[in-house]
């Protein structure tokens, strides 16, 4: 059974808030128990809502284990802090550069298609005049590549010779 899409806007039921409030912060600190299990990580959370008393405040593990990890964390030098760290910035930016990669493999796949396909035509009688100026550099350039990976091939066989 599909669950309904979640409406992310602040509930203006007082009683309904602080319920869905508790749900989630225990839904929460137990998907962080798991990663600390699972990753064998050293995680505190603090779950801080306005109103709040101090005894409903949500940490997790514990107040004191959380004091604890936060006074660690601030110790450790800045330079060593930022070694791991990613920012929205950083993260896009190899992401950009992971497709613009991909995109130069398609691209240089294609372009071996289009040269396979044109030459194909030509064995089957295509004349030389009928490519435009891209198509002949591509075949050209297609052309040069293949002679340098024959002849890398011929030395090589004549090396283990």
């Amino acid at each position: 059974m599909a669950r309904n899409k979640v409406i992310l806007a602040r509930i203006s039921n007082d009683s309904k808030r602080k319920s869905t409030l508790k749900k989630r912060r225990e839904s929460l600190f137990k998907k962080i128990e798991e990663l600390s299990t699972l990753c064998e990580v050293e995680p505190a959370v603090v779950v801080y809502a306005r109103g709040e008393e101090e005894e409903e405040l949500g940490v997790w593990p514990s107040k004191e284990v959380t004091e604890e990890r936060f006074r660690r964390y601030e110790f450790i030098p800045d330079v060593e802090k930022t070694l791991k760290m990613t920012t929205q910035e950083t993260y896009l930016q190899e992401r950009v550069a992971k497709e613009t990669d991909k995109i130069v493999r398609e691209e240089k796949k294609n372009d071996e298609n289009e040269i396979s396909l044109i030459m194909n035509q030509l064995a089957d009688g295509m004349k030389l005049t009928m490519l435009d100026t891209r198509q002949l550099n591509a075949m050209y350039a297609f052309a040069e590549e293949s002679l340098k990976k024959l002849k890398e091939r011929g030395k090589k066989l004549e090396d283990d010779v």
